[in-house]
């Protein structure tokens, strides 16, 4: 499962690249359109933040940088 996610998974902790005070963790692994993963991430700050991000575009290292 971990190739199909991209090797995102819950728990993990990401930040995006140009905003590195903000911290998203990885709640929960979905499937999207087309069945492609998506990670519902929340924010470590502000947990009533949410967002969801396709995990290919998480594990693209010019965007978003793995914390833990």
């Amino acid at each position: 499962m971990a190739r199909v996610n991209f090797g995102v998974e819950p728990g993990q902790v990401y930040r995006l690249n140009n905003n590195p005070e903000r911290q998203w963790s990885v709640e929960t692994i979905v499937l999207g359109p087309a069945n492609i993963p998506h990670a519902v991430l929340r924010d470590v700050a502000e947990p009533s933040e949410r967002r969801t991000i396709s995990c290919s575009v998480l594990a693209d290292r010019s965007q978003y940088r793995i914390i833990h």
